[in-house]
């Protein structure tokens, strides 16, 4: 099988720190940071957050809902190791910050159709990607759009010293907007999720 944005050497990855957190922050679920050091190698922290995900469940859920919506989280959060570690073998860098948005579309809809893919299709997956509004959507865009005209005039060789920290200013504002979890694609519980119909998957 397979899966657009998946990449197998996630797995294992040595770049990647794990950890679990009574901590949360953004959606609650899980959240993967990626970093340059300064030798420029990659480091990835990541983190998940049991607490959000049981404030996401439902009361009147099936009682292996946790367990199979934990799953989920370590599932996508790995596709965002394999998506990062893919463009830093590329390009020696971070993903761009507008990436962000095509990337968590990504790294759910794949971690949606692998899920289904291992323990069947009856059950669904626990969390769904919810429809981005037109105006969310605009939003995004537009930031994104600002973002590359500040590339270019700061990759352009006329650009003064004055004007290219004035840039870097912008930029960083520009970078903390766009990748705030609050400002990309949101995904919520399955209320209709059937823990009971999963196939291959042991919960006690």
């Amino acid at each position: 099988m397979e899966i657009k944005g998946w990449n197998s050497d996630a797995i294992g990855a040595t770049e990647a720190v794990w950890g679990m957190t009574k901590m949360e922050r953004g959606r609650g679920l899980g959240e993967t940071t990626p970093y340059l050091n300064a030798d420029k190698t990659l480091s990835i922290d990541v983190q998940i957050y049991p607490h959000g995900i049981a404030r996401k469940i439902p009361d009147t859920a099936h009682q292996n809902t946790f367990k199979h919506t934990l799953v989920y989280t370590q599932m996508h959060e790995t596709f965002h190791v394999g998506q990062i570690k893919a463009i830093f073998d590329t390009t020696g860098a971070l993903p761009k910050p507008y990436e962000w948005w095509d990337l968590e579309v990504q790294a759910h809809n794949g971690t949606s159709l692998m899920y289904r893919t291992l323990y069947g299709k009856k059950a669904g997956v626990p969390s769904l990607l919810l429809d981005t509004n037109a105006e969310m959507t605009e939003a995004y865009k537009n930031k994104m759009e600002d973002y590359k005209k500040l590339e270019t005039e700061l990759a352009d060789p006329t650009t003064t010293e004055a004007r290219k920290k004035e840039i870097d200013s912008e930029m960083e504002t520009l970078t903390t907007w766009l990748k705030n979890p609050k400002n990309l694609p949101q995904a919520t519980a399955n209320n209709y999720y059937k823990p009971d119909k999963v196939e291959n998957f042991e919960c006690d």
